[in-house]
């Protein structure tokens, strides 16, 4: 092939690659401009609460909802638009900042601050708190060791009642039973 026909086939090559680059830039372009109206129509809706990644309304937020990887806004076609995301993410961001600020019911109250009197009242019935279970646990205990002392005295009881249970035995057996784990003698 020749030179100048080479190089007519290789700028319909470039023109091609630059177009068929140019659509699937605009392509970007359109997604995420959909997904940031998207993300816009649904703050309006909740009244100013990102309702999806736990309220959480980022960069790679817009980028997954775009249907994008957060690296192409990286690219050199892409600075742009990237600004543009990030200065619609800053007023977003502010909007929903000044939204909660004037929002009376979802703002809490800070609690008045306690006087000494407040303070003293509050110790004392911690105190009368403690001592009354002090109380209960020192009762608990008193049954518990009352019940400790008669199962201690219930098992000395049968402990007799076990030994002369195998006295009795061995009389009546006359030394031909012996406890598990001794040997016989004479055998």
């Amino acid at each position: 092939m020749d030179q100048p026909r080479r190089d007519s086939v290789n700028a319909l090559k470039r023109a091609a690659a630059t177009a068929n680059g140019e659509s699937r830039s605009q392509e970007i372009r359109t997604k995420m401009k959909n997904a940031m109206a998207l993300i816009d129509q649904e703050l309006i809706e909740h009244r100013d609460v990102y309702p999806y990644n736990e309220g959480r309304l980022t960069l790679e937020e817009i980028c997954k909802r775009g249907g994008i990887g957060k690296v192409t806004l990286y690219g050199k076609k892409h600075r742009e638009l990237k600004t543009q995301i990030d200065d619609w993410l800053s007023a977003i961001k502010e909007r929903i900042l000044k939204s909660r600020t004037e929002d009376s019911d979802t703002r809490v109250a800070e609690p008045a601050p306690r006087t000494w009197e407040e303070m003293y009242k509050e110790i004392g019935n911690a105190y009368a708190i403690d001592a009354l279970r002090w109380r209960e646990d020192r009762a608990l205990r008193e049954v518990a060791d009352q019940r400790i002392l008669e199962l201690e005295a219930l098992t000395a009881d049968l402990n007799l009642a076990l030994e002369g249970l195998r006295v009795q035995l061995s009389a009546f057996t006359d030394g031909r039973v012996v406890p598990l784990g001794s040997k016989k003698v004479g055998a």
